[in-house]
């Protein structure tokens, strides 16, 4: 495997650079030093052509919005805080607000808007960052740090670390959406399998309700492999109150098994996901505009990008106690483990 750093950016003095890790076989990952940012994941389909496909910017100054934190690590809480509220043993505490009035992927300047410092591995790279005190509100400061390493087999290993510095809330994922067709055709129509009998509900602010649903004979089972968009325009509240489609956790039947599954007809392209965490958020990229150009000649657009969030249940501090799982300290850190593994065709397991 070699790697190559190239300066892309500067940005308020600090340079970002992008780490790109390749594999003997041409199998390649492009990685920012800025919010630990994947922008590529080059594969062949299979007719042999190699593409992208995560989506990434055209532009590397839209990362620095990056609104729909495309490929970046999220945190220090992964998903949204109702009211941007919480309490740990009685202390409330209070993050910052911007999403409509609640918390959102760790506030204004999360993990996805940090300069991370970068140490080579012999498989890849870590990105290490340190929260403050206080950052965005969340009690303790935070030792990250975020590997990715790469395998000729077309493997791609993220392994998180956090050590709070005292007890405080954690939640991390990484936020590619995912393209298998390279961006020829609408991520929407891919098939998806998820290993999960529950979903949980969310209302209107796309938080979670504390109530778990099962998928059984409604549009959010994906325990068999069918198409996104098979049943993504059903009548169903749940579809509805997150703009028509997929925004939900998804709570896991097992961390030892295949958690998902995905797979592009078209290209052939499959990617088998397997995480120690507890749940996915599968989202659909219902809340996607044509604002910025991508993956070279297209435009953001509804259902473009699938992501496969594996994390903790957001909000779930809030409203459910059998569910909540994010509160860390210093002598019990934060760690997950997730695998994305990439192959042409799929088992008949599926």
């Amino acid at each position: 495997m070699q790697i190559k750093k190239t300066l892309v950016a500067n940005f308020l003095g600090l340079d970002i650079y992008k780490y790109s890790l390749i594999a003997e076989n041409g199998f390649q990952v492009d990685i920012l030093n800025y919010g630990a940012i994947i922008t590529g994941i080059w594969t062949p389909d299979i007719n042999g052509v190699i593409e992208n496909i995560v989506l990434n910017y055209d532009d590397i100054n839209d990362y620095i919005d990056n609104t729909p934190y495309l490929g970046a690590i999220v945190g220090r809480y992964a998903g949204r805080i109702a009211n941007g509220k919480f309490s740990i043993d009685g202390v409330d505490c209070q993050v910052s607000t911007n999403n409509s009035g609640h918390s959102l992927h760790g506030g204004y300047r999360g993990l996805d808007k940090q300069i991370f410092e970068v140490s080579i591995l012999p498989d890849g790279i870590k990105l290490s960052y340190t929260s403050k005190e206080l950052d965005e509100g969340f009690p303790g400061s935070v030792e990250f740090e975020i590997s990715y390493r790469i395998s000729d087999d077309y493997t791609l290993t993220i392994d998180c670390i956090a050590r709070p510095s005292e007890k405080t809330l954690i939640n991390l994922t990484n936020h590619s959406y995912f393209n298998l067709s390279g961006g020829k055709n609408l991520a929407s129509s891919h098939q998806l399998m998820v290993n999960s009998d529950k979903f949980c509900s969310v209302d209107s602010s796309c938080l979670f309700t504390g109530e778990v649903l099962d998928v059984s004979n409604t549009p959010f089972d994906f325990r068999k492999l069918k198409p996104i968009d098979r049943d993504i325009n059903d009548v169903h509240q749940q579809l509805e109150v997150v703009g028509g489609g997929y925004d939900h956790p998804y709570i896991l039947n097992t961390t030892t098994d295949i958690a998902a599954k995905l797979f592009d007809p078209i290209s052939g392209r499959s990617l088998e996901v397997t995480t120690t965490s507890q749940a996915i958020v599968l989202y659909s990229s219902n809340f996607l505009v044509p604002d910025k150009q991508v993956n070279g000649q297209y435009c953001l657009e509804k259902y473009f990008g699938i992501c496969l969030e594996t994390q903790n249940i957001p909000n779930a501090i809030n409203v459910s106690s059998k569910f909540n799982q994010s509160i860390y300290n210093k002598d019990a850190p934060f760690s997950s483990k997730t695998v994305w593994a990439f192959s042409i065709g799929h088992s008949n397991s599926l």
